[in-house]
């Protein structure tokens, strides 16, 4: 009854030996243990999941070690628990690419690590991201994140609008088309430059369209762009990847 899921309480009470089901053993990781369990009927894992804050209490755990999580490749009623050895924040680890490298953004890339310390990658082309979270989160770090995963792939055409003003993204100013400024500055016009790219952007966007529909189908089986024809120069089928900072300040604009 200590993780206030009545279901869970319910069960556990009635049959201790046999209310939860353990599909694995409890089993040591490099950063930790991990074991999955079948929970009761009418508990779901998200159930437990809500309840993390309790879960590390019972547990005697720091909040940042205890994390539940539902498996999605199973049903709701499966439950993975991982008890990590420390914090995330205590493990950091070291980006591929910090050092040398390159990308491409028709493939997988690492942008982070799991509660797990396991490797996160996503596919840029195709996808677009919406980051929100209260001040100082990392909100601008992980658009940074995304934006050197940009800028290694040499083909890429990337713009950053960074309405805020600041230098958080000066440093890639050579390799970007960074748009920067001071909302606090009246003379500042940062968001009639960044709307004049835009408005060039969406001009581009429709000559790919009409681009698209003269090529053959075996150039494009899917309709899409792919990594050989953004290979192909004269195309001008290159990824275009727009970050913008501060987004809700193009939504008081009038246009």
């Amino acid at each position: 009854g200590l993780l206030g899921v009545p279901q869970l309480t319910k069960a556990i009470t009635t049959a201790p030996e046999t209310a939860l089901r353990f599909f694995t053993p409890v089993m040591r990781t490099a950063d930790g243990y991990r074991v999955e369990l079948e929970l009761p009927d009418g508990v779901t894992a998200d159930d437990v999941v809500t309840k993390r804050e309790t879960l590390a209490s019972n547990l005697k755990r720091n909040l940042g070690q205890v994390w539940p999580s539902h498996d999605a490749g199973k049903h709701p009623g499966r439950l993975v628990l991982f008890v990590a050895d420390q914090e995330l924040a205590d493990r950091p680890q070291r980006w591929p690419l910090a050092s040398r490298g390159s990308t491409n953004l028709f493939e997988p890339q690492v942008i982070g690590v799991s509660a797990q310390g396991d490797p996160v990658s996503v596919t840029l082309m195709f996808e677009s991201f919406l980051v929100g979270a209260v001040p100082r989160m990392g909100k601008t770090a992980f658009l940074r994140i995304l934006a050197l995963v940009s800028v290694l792939d040499k083909r890429a055409e990337v713009h950053i609008f960074d309405l805020k003003g600041g230098s958080d993204f000066l440093a890639l100013e050579p390799v970007a088309n960074v748009i920067t400024g001071d909302l606090a500055d009246e003379e500042d016009d940062v968001l009639e430059r960044s709307l004049a790219v835009l408005s060039k952007l969406q001009v581009e966007q429709r000559r790919r369209y009409r681009l698209m529909k003269t090529l053959d189908r075996s150039l494009a089986p899917d309709a899409k762009v792919t990594s050989d024809l953004a290979d192909m120069a004269d195309m001008g089928l290159h990824p275009i990847v727009l970050i913008v900072d501060e987004c809700h300040e193009w939504f008081e604009h009038p246009d």
